[in-house]
Parts: structure tokens; C-alpha cells; sequence
């Protein structure tokens, strides 16, 4: 499999047997595929493509897939044993189509139209760069550099998080990182004694994004931060009580709120938004907990369940709470990051994109989201 080459339509569709809700399949190599991380901007040529990752060939690439007839283009052509673009290492940029990801140590640069590749940045030995985000404005690309301690510690920070309480017991020197698309010096924006992950940009203030203190939820004090990358300046989005646990933030479409999801010190579960300045959030009971809850905004939501419980379920708004309806079943295993659901609204709020091994290997999947009166309510199941 070559660099720029493309492949014919792999969709296929079929319909849930719960709900009859039609689901496309967009990926059926025997191979495991998946679709960018939830919080991650996915599409480019003006909405009609989006990239996503596959390990077809035996190796690690990105492709992008033309969402109207299913055409897959290889972007990447790392041969097999090459160490190549692992999942969860890639981003788009909002503003030109131009895509970022890791190989090893080094940050490189797509041209989505001709492919071309540069060099961006290099880390030292040692490290780790965390998922690269761009900024709204697609001048920065932003990650976290972790010191890589796995000859100390049982702890795999790319497929699998195994005792990630050593990591997170060991206070590693953590970086926020942001390098210029155009070519230009590396900026350390921030750094601490402290496990950092999941950088994500707002999608309409350039310099602002948001961060986590990584770790098992229970264990970690403050999870959501705020990041003024001009300035240096952090602050607490959801200040954590006693008994809270709480993640998964994502940003609202408009950038006005982020979203995240997480359990009440009574461990009933719940989704909530918070003003991305601090200081003021709302939060709602759910009926049923999940791995991951996504939306572009209050009125409707999508979580993912669990491998037990393996539906996505839409959340509408009913002027005081959440009012909830069994969408499909996507049989999803959960066993590595990559086989994660990680259900992602489309941003005409439409759809939803996700990724599920329910056929044997990780692929991606479509389902455009019906009416909501028509879909079976959560209290039946």
C-alpha cells in the first residue's frame, strides 16, 4: 500500500436490530481502524473528508475517507515495520488542510491536497509527546511532553495505562509544549510536577485551551485546568469537591462551555458543563454511566456506555434535566485506547461518528442521529 493511494468504497450499512436506526460501517479492512479522539477536530476540504487511522498493510498510517462516497486516500506511507503514525498521534488543522502527527520523536507536517511532508520539531530522549491539538486559529500546534519512565515503571502511556498510579505517584516533570505551523521556534507555554494530559484547543480563542491532571479520576485532586498560552497563566475550570469525580472535558462547538462527565461522592452518574474562565458549572443526573459523553452544546447529547453495557444513547434536554433514548448497540470492546467508542458528534449535529470492533476488528462507524420520539427511552432497558 502507497503513499497517495486510493481505495474504492468500503461502506456498508445495516440496521440496528433494537432500534432499526441505519448505521454505516465506513471501514471493513481486516484490520484495525479508528477515527480521531473525541474532542479532536477530524474533518477537512471543507467538511468532506475526514482523516482517521488504520494499521491496513501492516503498518501504522493515516488515510482520509470522502464522507459522501466512502473513497479512502492514503496520506501516509510507512512500510511495515516502520515505526509510523500510532493512533491518537495526529491533528487537523481548523484553518487550512494541513494535518500534524508523531513518528518516534519528531512532530511532522502534512500538505492534506499534495502530501507533501516537513519536519517540525523534535523532542529529546526520554520523553513522550502526548495527542497534538491545533490551535482555532491553525498557527500552533499544542501537546504535553511526559518523561517516558517505562524502564522504571509498568506503565504504557500510548496503548494501555497499566498501575498508572506509579506514574502519577511519581510527580513526573510535565510540559505543555506549542509549536509554530508556519515554521518557528518551540515555546514551552507551561510545566509542572504533575502528570498532564488531554490538550484541547478552544475552537474559537486561539490562545486558550484546556488540560488535564492525568491519573485515575479518584486519585487526582483537580482534573480540569484552563491555559492562557500567551500569557502562562493556569486557573481551575471545575473546582473539585470532596467525593467528585470528574473528565473527559471537551469543548462546546461555540467554545462557550466544556462539557465532561463523571460521578456525584454517592457515585450516581452525571454530565455537566462549566464556563471554560472558572467559577461557575451545572451539572445533571444521568440514568445510565458511561465511558464518554460528547455534544455540541446543551440540547443533545451522546454517550457510549460501556463493554457491558455497550449502547450509545442520545441525552435531550427537557428544560430541567435529561431525557434519555437508546440510539444503537455498538457491541464495542473497550480493550486498548484505540478500541475505545469515543462517539463524536458531526458538526451539523446530524450524526455521530465512532469507532467499534463489533465485526472482529476496530472500524469506523456512521449513524445519522432519527428523531428522538422515535427511538425506545432508557427507562425500558
Amino acid at each position: 500500500m502507497a503513499k497517495g493511494s486510493r481505495y474504492p468504497a468500503e461502506k456498508r450499512a445495516f440496521r440496528d436490530p433494537e432500534t432499526g436506526v441505519r448505521v454505516q460501517r465506513l471501514t471493513s479492512c481486516l484490520c484495525h481502524s479508528n477515527h480521531l479522539y473525541f474532542t479532536h477536530w477530524p474533518y477537512y476540504a471543507g467538511g468532506r473528508k475526514m482523516l482517521f487511522h488504520s494499521d491496513r498493510g501492516n503498518a501504522y498510517n493515516l488515510f482520509g475517507i470522502e464522507l459522501e462516497s466512502g473513497e479512502i486516500h492514503q496520506l501516509t506511507g510507512f512500510e511495515p515495520a516502520s515505526e509510523g503514525v500510532s493512533p491518537f498521534r495526529a491533528c487537523v488543522n481548523p484553518a487550512r488542510d494541513e494535518a500534524y502527527f508523531w513518528v518516534g520523536r519528531t512532530l511532522w507536517a502534512i500538505d492534506l491536497t499534495d502530501l507533501t511532508e516537513r519536519p517540525m520539531w523534535e523532542y529529546g530522549k526520554g520523553a513522550h509527546g502526548g495527542m497534538p491539538n491545533c490551535s482555532s486559529d491553525g498557527r500552533f500546534v499544542n501537546f504535553a511532553i511526559s518523561p517516558d519512565m517505562s524502564d522504571k515503571l509498568p506503565v504504557n502511556l500510548l496503548h494501555r495505562h497499566v498501575e498508572p498510579e506509579a506514574y502519577l505517584a511519581a510527580r513526573p516533570h510535565c510540559q505543555i509544549v506549542r509549536v509554530p505551523t508556519r515554521g518557528g521556534e518551540a515555546e514551552v507555554v507551561w510545566e509542572e510536577d504533575s502528570w498532564i494530559g488531554h490538550i484541547n484547543t478552544s475552537p474559537n480563542i486561539p490562545n486558550i485551551l484546556t488540560f488535564c491532571h492525568e491519573g485515575p479520576w479518584p486519585m487526582v485532586e483537580q482534573r480540569m485546568w484552563g491555559l492562557d498560552t500567551d500569557a502562562g497563566r493556569v486557573w481551575r475550570i471545575r473546582p473539585e469537591t470532596e467525593g467528585i469525580v470528574i473528565g473527559h472535558e471537551y469543548w462546546f462547538a461555540d467554545g462557550s462551555r466544556v462539557g465532561y462527565h463523571g460521578r456525584t461522592k454517592d457515585h450516581a452518574p452525571l454530565w455537566g458543563h462549566a464556563d471554560p474562565s472558572g467559577g461557575d458549572y451545572k451539572e445533571y443526573p444521568v440514568q445510565r454511566p458511561s465511558m464518554h459523553f460528547h455534544s455540541l452544546g446543551t440540547e443533545l447529547l451522546v454517550s457510549d456506555g460501556s463493554a457491558k453495557d455497550p449502547y450509545l444513547r442520545l441525552w435531550r434536554w427537557n428544560g430541567e434535566g435529561y431525557d434519555g433514548a437508546v440510539l444503537c448497540k455498538h457491541l464495542c470492546s473497550f480493550h486498548t485506547q484505540r478500541l475505545h467508542v469515543h462517539p463524536a458528534m458531526t458538526p451539523d449535529g446530524k450524526g455521530i461518528a465512532f469507532t467499534s470492533d463489533m465485526h472482529g476488528y476496530g472500524n469506523v462507524y456512521f449513524v445519522e442521529i432519527p428523531d428522538f420520539e422515535s427511538l425506545p427511552p432508557v427507562e425500558t432497558r
